[in-house]
């Protein structure tokens, strides 16, 4: 599963692959566009999207919806930014799942107010990161997880959140390998 967190400066991504009921991290990036027009930067955004999706064949997108911004014309910026990533998807034969940043957090850290340090935090205890991912790919990558959650073949993944939560939190020493079948 590829998951975008779409930016007009910045459009993280992030692979993650299910394989026997586990979540495994693949691969996690950004698309940092240059300084130029904006037409050049959603063009840069929908080529480096083309070619993460070459390079790892995801079956499916998840991407973040968008949100009220108080600035009409940073919200209008995203929704194009978006489009351009929802194209490159799209001309790719994939599947498009869209999330609101409340559904991403509700499904990640069990609480949909969560705050970005505590998705990166789940997101690093989930797929076993050494580290925080940057935070435009580490909510690609919470978007990513939240899209293998919610495929309906899927079977509940209260327990790998709930043992990546007490890890993230230090109420119990954390595993040496976060391995749980979900």
């Amino acid at each position: 599963m590829l998951g975008i967190d779409p930016g007009s400066n910045i459009t993280g991504w992030g692979v993650v692959e299910q394989i026997q009921g586990r979540l495994l991290h693949i691969d996690n990036g950004g698309i940092f566009t240059r300084e130029d027009g904006f037409q050049e930067r959603l063009k840069e955004i929908y080529d480096g999207l083309c070619e993460v999706i070459r390079e790892y064949e995801p079956t499916g997108v998840s991407l973040e919806n968008v949100f009220m911004s108080k600035n009409a014309m940073s919200a209008l910026k995203l929704g194009q930014a978006r489009g351009v990533a929802m194209i490159a998807a799209l001309n790719a034969g994939l599947r498009v799942q869209e999330f609101t940043p409340m559904q991403i957090k509700l499904a990640v850290t069990g609480h949909g107010h969560a705050k970005k340090d505590q998705v990166g935090l789940m997101v690093q205890a989930v797929l076993g990161l050494p580290e925080p991912a940057q935070v435009d790919a580490s909510d690609a990558l919470a978007a990513a997880i939240t899209g293998l959650l919610q495929r309906p073949d899927h079977s509940p993944a209260s327990k790998i959140l709930a043992e990546a939560e007490a890890a993230a939190c230090g109420k119990r020493r954390r595993p040496k390998k976060l391995d749980i079948a979900i």
